[in-house]
């Protein structure tokens, strides 16, 4: 299949990229113009969500990047809830939380990303706590989520595959900190902490994002090479100490081994 053949299919993607033409996408890209145009012009590159290639059934959506993105250059952020050490039994399902949650993922220094309760940010409806299951703490950092800028052109990592058999990850993880602070900037954070003090009313009326003086743990994606018009594939260096899918080949297995020794 074509590299252009998903990013045109307008009918089944969901499209990040605004400005220029853009039909079949409907309102999900018309809610996403004035943040996907801004970006596009400044980066050279936009982000959708389309058929995977990788070629099996477990696949399902893409992640696409269209247009082209230089070495090193940060193509994607990890939205959802961050778990630290101290908050792993607060999980969804813990101790088997892989059961709850496809979309989890770990730093180096043990915090966990899980990007299920952010699904496909702007281009869906928020999901409600009643709807997964989450009480208390986990619901307060649920209500955090909703009150960030979901229409984040970057906040869709979570829909990078694995490379299948004979491809090379074009995309890294790469962890950076983020202290909050009071100029605008951290409801473009995709992130909520759990255990973080509630939202609470604004003079409005609305939700502001309550002040945390714990720095959000987060996780970036990062090119690789230069990527053009390209799916983008991370590789998951899941454990070969576990029962993997049958799906997954490993890229390198010594790298495997060296990321859970």
């Amino acid at each position: 299949m074509a590299l252009t053949d998903p990013l045109t299919q307008s009918s089944t993607q969901s499209c990040l990229k605004s400005g220029g033409e853009c039909s079949g996408c409907g309102s999900a890209c018309a809610a996403q113009r004035p943040v996907g145009t801004d970006r596009e012009e400044r980066m050279g590159f936009s982000l959708c969500l389309a058929p995977s290639a990788v070629g099996h059934a477990d696949a399902g959506e893409g992640l696409w990047l269209r247009g082209r993105a230089k070495t090193g250059a940060v193509v994607g952020l990890y939205p959802g809830i961050i778990y630290t050490r101290s908050h792993y039994r607060e999980m969804p399902g813990y101790p088997k939380v892989d059961r709850e949650s496809d979309f989890l993922i770990s730093r180096f220094d043990g915090a966990i990303l899980d990007a299920k309760p952010w699904g496909r940010g702007a281009l869906e409806e928020p999901q409600s706590a009643e709807s997964l299951g989450y009480r208390d703490g986990l619901a307060d950092a649920l209500t955090q989520l909703h009150v960030l800028e979901r229409r984040h052109p970057f906040s869709l990592a979570h829909y990078a595959n694995h490379p299948p058999a004979g491809r090379r990850p074009n995309i890294m993880i790469a962890a950076y900190d983020f202290q909050n602070c009071r100029d605008g900037t951290r409801r473009y954070i995709p992130n909520a902490m759990f255990g973080s003090p509630r939202a609470s009313p604004g003079l409005t009326g609305a939700e502001e994002i309550p002040m945390d003086d714990r720095p959000l743990l987060c996780l970036a994606l990062v090119a690789t090479r230069e990527i053009e018009d390209e799916e983008l594939l991370l590789n998951y260096r899941l454990s070969p100490g576990l029962a993997r899918p049958s799906w997954y080949t490993a890229v390198d297995e010594a790298e495997d081994s060296r990321r859970w020794s």
